[in-house]
């Protein structure tokens, strides 16, 4: 026992002090839990010794209702041993999907799945053991139920803006500044039971006022692009390694209080931690990354808001138990910044206020942005006051029309071409005409010699008839 006080005093206090001192010149706690981490690892293989046996876990814990998935509340990691779920209205029950690192056995997993009443809840506790020693190590799952008559969101953000107050599921109204480079504001929510419906309105424009905007004198505006429930970490002073480490013994207890600073910097540092038996794990949210079939997802709405203009968003939320008539409506007041006098109109294009629109685009007084032009107009005073349309391409010809829009005519391949087609055309013609003559002259050459041919043996047989003919019976006629 007093061997761990003088270990403290002569070869933990020197590197603590001086990685403290590093820790203050980076400025936050992740270089620091990095470098400590070597140090950690070395005390915890020195109070286990060498005969010290790792601790078995789990490696992987899932919970359904039937085929649909729960989520875990911190996500699974096999050195967290505590975990809250909530069970949709619908879910009657759920099930356990326990599975254990090799060599490892696990125990309490229930074989049928575990009835929760409504607005109730039931507290399970799986142990993992190691074969040969016998050492358990639980997880504890804590499950609450709905009632059924819940109209609260369990997320709500606005891509791009700011919210205030910070994002509570009892407070129902915020006042929400959208950054200027944002014409479409996207509300993403997401709903705390399953079985909830929901719907989503928005009044008219009207114009804002410095105040709704939020603008501050020097013209400065932040931008909140986290979701609203998410906390807001700022730099602040954290938890110093002298206070995690304690006066007095060092084991799991002692620093479990520390674990909040140094397990969620790196999920590799805190397994690390964990199974040397140094750091006890923590319900702290990890940051992890999401992977197959979820309980919750989110879904968005987007409406439209012009610059300099604000209007109100409601989503109304209707309970997940038909048989109960509650409704919830949560009222959201966005605003929206606009230009300095300087630059007066908004570029789409640029995402920023300038005071000459691009080309094809004109100066729209009454929204204060850069508007489109008709269709194929490139310079134009307004939607109906094209000054110049758009170059003449090899599929299409423009022509400004008397009320102010660009026509466009379709160029066809004869219309292109057509001196070409012309000229091919009239060498076709002559081809033609040659091969007619041809035909006629082989025709003409033909006809000539048949009749000369005909002629002659018209001209041996009138020989014959006049030759003169002798009597049958005389000898000389024989001959």
């Amino acid at each position: 026992s007093d061997a761990v006080p003088r270990l403290r005093r002569q070869s933990m206090l020197p590197p603590i002090a001086c990685h403290c001192e590093e820790r203050r010149r980076i400025g936050g706690i992740g270089g620091a839990a990095r470098r400590l981490t070597p140090l950690l690892l070395s005390l915890a293989v020195s109070f286990r010794g060498a005969g010290g046996i790792a601790q078995c876990t789990l490696a992987s814990l899932e919970l359904r209702f039937q085929d649909s998935p729960i989520d875990l509340d911190p996500p699974f990691a096999p050195y967290i041993d505590s975990y809250r779920v909530r069970l949709d209205w619908s879910y009657v029950s759920f099930s356990i999907d326990a599975r254990p690192d090799t060599g490892c056995e696990v125990q309490g997993v229930p074989s049928d799945p575990t009835a929760v009443p409504i607005g109730g809840s039931s507290e399970l506790t799986v142990y993992v053991m190691h074969p040969d020693v016998g050492a358990k190590h639980q997880y504890v799952i804590k499950a609450f139920r709905q009632l059924g008559s819940e109209t609260e969101l369990r997320s709500l953000m606005v891509v791009g803006a700011e919210i205030s107050p910070v994002f509570s599921q009892r407070h129902r109204e915020y006042a929400v500044r959208l950054d200027l480079t944002y014409d479409v504001v996207r509300v993403v929510y997401g709903l705390a039971d399953n079985e909830q419906r929901i719907s989503s309105s928005a009044q008219e424009e009207r114009p804002a006022t410095g105040a709704d905007t939020g603008d501050s004198s020097d013209g400065s505006r932040r931008l909140l692009a986290a979701p609203i429930g998410a906390p807001f970490v700022e730099n602040r002073t954290t938890v110093s390694m002298l206070g995690i480490l304690g006066a007095g013994a060092l084991g799991a207890g002692a620093l479990g209080a520390g674990w909040d600073a140094l397990g969620a910097v790196d999920a590799g540092v805190g397994r690390q931690l964990f199974e040397t038996g140094l750091v006890a794990a923590s319900p702290r949210r990890l940051a992890a990354v999401g992977s197959g079939e979820v309980q919750f997802r989110e879904a968005h709405v987007d409406f439209l808001l012009d610059v300099g203009f604000m209007r109100t968003i409601e989503l109304t939320v209707q309970c997940a138990d038909p048989t109960q008539a509650s409704i919830g409506t949560y009222k959201l007041h966005v605003s929206r910044p606009g230009c300095i006098p300087e630059r007066p109109y908004f570029d789409p294009q640029k995402k920023a206020c300038v005071n000459f629109c691009s080309s094809g685009f004109y100066r729209n007084r009454d929204t204060h942005r850069c508007s489109r032009c008709n269709d194929n107009c490139k310079i134009c005073t307004g939607l109906l006051g094209c000054q110049m349309c758009t170059p003449d391409s090899a599929d299409y010809s423009y022509a400004l029309q008397p009320d102010g829009k660009c026509r466009a005519v379709e160029n066809h391949l004869f219309r292109r071409y057509r001196w070409w087609c012309a000229g091919l055309g009239v060498l076709l013609l002559f081809l033609v005409l040659i091969g007619c003559c041809g035909i006629v002259q082989l025709c003409c050459s033909a006809g000539s010699a048949n009749s000369g041919r005909f002629s002659r043996l018209n001209d041996t047989d009138d020989d014959d008839d006049d030759a003169p003919k002798y009597g049958g019976g005389s000898r000389f006629a024989r001959y």
